[in-house]
């Protein structure tokens, strides 16, 4: 598998552009959450975009969840990303220094190959299904 690396444009092959982690916010809360979710940091949200973005290209052609649009998936996955940020942080204020962190890591061909492999295994046990358990990207 390759590098973790930044995605260079955020539209596919099949032109489906994907919006950002915050795009997608916007039309599902109200401004006031939208503003109290700022604290997270850029980190974070750079992280959540890059590292679905990662994740959709790599597992996209999956039938695990064709019942949903690729947007749908795209934003299911972003939750995804969401939740294992939250949950590798030991706590919520070591949050933003974890992002921080993590983001400069990913540089690093051996830890971004790392990273990767965790991110994939966890992806797959979060989204596995009995039907789909040949057809999941090696």
């Amino acid at each position: 598998m390759s590098r973790i690396s930044e995605p260079s444009t955020y539209i596919s092959e099949s032109t489906f552009l994907m919006r950002s982690f915050r795009e997608n916010l916007v039309e599902r809360m109200d401004s006031r959450k939208l503003k109290s979710l700022n604290a997270l940091g850029d980190d974070f949200f750079f992280l959540v975009d890059h590292l679905s973005s990662f994740l959709f290209g790599n597992y996209k052609s999956s039938t695990a969840l064709l019942e949903l649009t690729q947007e749908e998936f795209h934003w299911e996955i972003q939750i995804f990303v969401n939740q294992f940020l939250r949950q590798c942080a030991e706590s919520s204020t070591e949050l933003l220094p974890f992002c921080r962190r993590l983001r400069d890591n990913l540089t690093e061909t051996e830890f971004s190959s790392a990273f990767q492999n965790l991110l994939d295994q966890a992806f797959v046990d979060h989204f596995y299904t009995s039907e789909v358990q040949n057809t999941l990207p090696a």
